[in-house]
């Protein structure tokens, strides 16, 4: 049996996901991950070439622009689940 104090809690979160103003209320989020070998440095580059709003920064760093999500992010070496796979930039 859930308490009163659990449902409040789930209450709150429940407002605070219709008030992110980050996703449309309608349509969709088109997202690009891209694997970059400096962050700052690419974050740079798209925001003077096309604009946008950083939505968080450091690793990964999220850029809004329009219905579109850029993903910054470094490459990594093979983990747990997938020990052949590594992400590098080109």
């Amino acid at each position: 049996m859930r308490s009163s104090n659990d449902l409040k809690e789930e209450d709150q979160m429940a407002i605070k996901r219709a008030d992110y103003q980050y996703t449309p209320k309608e349509g969709f989020v088109l997202t690009h991950f891209l694997t970059v070998a400096d962050i700052k440095r690419s974050a740079d580059f798209y925001l003077r070439i096309l604009g946008g709003k950083v939505i968080r920064s450091g690793e990964p760093t999220i850029i809004q622009i329009t219905n579109s999500w850029l993903v910054l992010n470094l490459g990594g070496g093979p983990t747990d689940d997938k020990p052949t796979i590594s992400l590098y930039t080109p």
